[in-house]
């Protein structure tokens, strides 16, 4: 992940774009309930292979984990419209008793003009939204995940790429110290595009986290 350092902060801006594409999420009674069923049950009310469901999350807790991911068709185009649920059984198969539907909100990823960067404006497959639903896992070790994506006449059902185990990582959580690391900075490097790809760069390269964290206020981006 690339670090971006915000070191004494003096503003900033409140606007999270034109919000077109913000949805909320479906309600869980348009999708199968998961209630005494496997994951492959599950994915037996689908009429055939959904679009491509992939996970943004990579670290999974023994716990409420906030889980978001993208929607694609099958030749990479992105879906910012689709009404999705998502389940999740214990075990590397499809045979665990699954539980759900955990049903997704849409939050549109989009930045005002005046804020956006030549990078994004010039990429086609820049990320324009994403979809965020929460799953309580309860067991450690590996699950498996998959989606049905609500049609007009059915739903059609996706596996998703299986994220790090529950239970493998121990990040830290809302409310705990955050972790002392170094940050590269601008004069460590002949040139900035080497720690920043965005066009134009950004000047929030000035400080390391690790000399500022504690002593004035500072936001880390990821």
């Amino acid at each position: 992940m690339a670090a971006v350092l915000l070191a004494g902060c003096g503003g900033g801006s409140d606007d999270e774009g034109d919000g077109s594409r913000d949805r909320p999420a479906p309600s869980p009674a348009d999708f199968p309930a998961a209630t005494g069923k496997t994951l492959q049950q599950v994915l037996s009310a689908s009429s055939g292979e959904g679009p491509v469901v992939s996970p943004a999350a990579r670290v999974l807790r023994q716990d409420d984990n906030r889980f978001a991911f993208g929607v694609f068709s099958l030749d990479h185009a992105q879906i910012t419209d689709a009404q999705v649920a998502v389940y999740a059984a214990p075990g590397a198969g499809l045979e665990g008793p699954a539980i759900g539907p955990f049903t997704a909100r849409i939050e549109d990823l989009s930045t005002e003009p005046a804020f956006r960067a030549e990078t994004t404006s010039s990429d086609p497959d820049a990320a324009q939204a994403i979809y965020i639903t929460q799953i309580p896992l309860d067991k450690p070790g590996a699950w498996t995940f998959a989606a049905l994506v609500k049609e007009e006449d059915g739903y059609t059902g996706s596996l998703l790429p299986t994220p790090s185990e529950v239970g493998q990582f121990d990040p830290p959580d809302v409310g705990d110290p955050a972790p002392s690391v170094h940050t590269p900075t601008a004069d460590e490097v002949a040139d900035i595009s080497e720690i920043d790809t965005r066009v134009p760069p950004d000047d929030m390269h000035d400080e390391d986290l690790a000399d500022v964290l504690g002593r004035k206020p500072v936001v880390l981006l990821f």
